[in-house]
């Protein structure tokens, strides 16, 4: 009989603390106001999880747009203030931005969350060498952003939309230069040729258009079946970039 005793209080208690703590959950609109205030003071480490338990206790569609953004602000903030490449805020602040952004289509805070997934997606892509998927994020975003708003240039305070679209593509066209070498050194210049148009093709006005048209020009030439382009690249060069410090090389190497 003792023993029932204590399992009933104890059941007693873990009832009674299990409906106190239903009882202290707050609303919405409480926890937004929670966080908003940590915000004021920069405390993101507060700030996030009070606006992750307003996104999970919003029962109308006002509070849920507003602690969802919130949240993706926050996640944002933080890694963009930190003092090295917070990477997983960055992923956060991105996930939480598409969240809003797929579930509020043209917002007015549209802009706003555009610019930030694509900036986001920048600082966290990886080096020319490395993979760019990120790195391509950031430039099809920007794409969405100078085609809804053809007018604007990004947010201020940080690097223009413009600006940040050109890095982009010229680390994506210093990426496909790389892959364009590496087929060199491993003896596939077919696949280097093929990297190399596809570079001139997809990301014109970068500083490795002339570079590429060099490299086409001396891989051509050195292999047969591809001999007879060779002088094609020299002359797009010379027409394009006269200014090359290449062309007098490749002319007493090659003979144009």
């Amino acid at each position: 009989m003792k023993l029932i005793k204590i399992i009933l209080a104890l059941v007693a208690l873990f009832l009674f603390f299990g409906c106190a703590a239903q009882e202290a959950e707050l609303s919405a609109a409480e926890y937004l106001s929670i966080g908003r205030d940590y915000m004021k003071d920069d405390n993101f480490r507060k700030a996030i999880p009070a606006f992750e338990a307003a996104v999970l206790a919003s029962n109308n569609p006002d509070d849920a747009r507003s602690a969802q953004l919130e949240l993706a602000n926050a996640y944002f903030l933080r890694a963009d203030g930190a003092w090295f490449t917070y990477e997983d805020d960055f992923l956060n602040a991105v996930a939480s931005y598409e969240t809003y952004y797929d579930l509020y289509p043209n917002d007015p805070n549209e802009r706003l969350v555009l610019y930030r997934i694509a900036y986001s997606y920048s600082r966290i892509s990886f080096a020319p060498r490395n993979d760019q998927t990120f790195t391509q994020n950031a430039v099809d975003y920007l794409k969405e952003y100078k085609r809804k708003f053809p007018n604007d240039n990004g947010e201020k305070d940080y690097e223009s939309a413009a600006s940040l679209l050109k890095r982009m593509n010229e680390k994506l066209a210093e990426h496909e230069y790389e892959v364009a070498k590496f087929y060199v050194r491993t003896k596939k210049p077919e696949s280097a040729v093929q990297r190399l148009l596809y570079l001139m093709r997809e990301y014109p006005g970068t500083s490795f258009e002339p570079k590429s048209l060099v490299m086409l020009t001396e891989v051509s030439y050195k292999t047969p079946n591809l001999k007879s382009s060779a002088k094609t690249y020299f002359e797009e060069l010379s027409a394009r970039f006269p200014d090359s410090e290449e062309i007098p090389s490749l002319k007493k190497k090659y003979g144009f």
